[in-house]
């Protein structure tokens, strides 16, 4: 399902998947996200983050870095070793924004880091357009495969 942005930019609507323990955050943000029209999970933990992606499998994972027992760091490690989990686009949302905090979000396998407190349509904008190049690399792949 695609739409526009303010901007005019075509946007596609994700499955979203928000983990934070902070609840009232990441209800927050899941209601923001689900009004631009995105399918949105909650999980208050990194367990039930992993619970829950690994049933809904979804497009974008946003993960809060500092969760009690379960990091956002090891969530995002254990969802690159699922064999759906490659696909999957990761954005970290922490607190640590020096040099070696987002060195430890890449090497984690993040795709994007954003320091807290985040701005929502800033959000947004990455989720939207994460399927859209998604979509640019699997057809490049596919045009190539196809030409041999």
């Amino acid at each position: 399902m695609s739409a526009q942005d303010t901007r005019g930019r075509a946007v596609t609507h994700q499955r979203v998947l928000i983990a934070d323990d902070d609840v009232d955050a990441a209800v927050s943000l899941s209601l923001f996200l689900e009004l631009r029209g995105h399918t949105v999970f909650t999980a208050f933990g990194g367990a039930k983050a992993l619970e829950v992606a690994d049933a809904m499998r979804p497009d974008v994972l946003i993960l809060d870095i500092a969760m009690p027992a379960l990091s956002g760091y090891e969530v995002a490690r254990r969802i690159r070793e699922l064999s759906w989990g490659g696909h999957a686009r990761l954005i970290a949302l922490s607190g640590y924004g020096q040099a070696q905090d987002i060195k430890r979000a890449w090497v984690a396998g993040f795709d994007h880091h954003l320091l807290k407190p985040a701005d929502p349509e800033a959000i947004n904008r990455i989720v939207s357009e994460l399927k859209i190049h998604t979509e640019k690399i699997k057809n490049n792949v596919d045009s190539h495969q196809s030409s041999r």
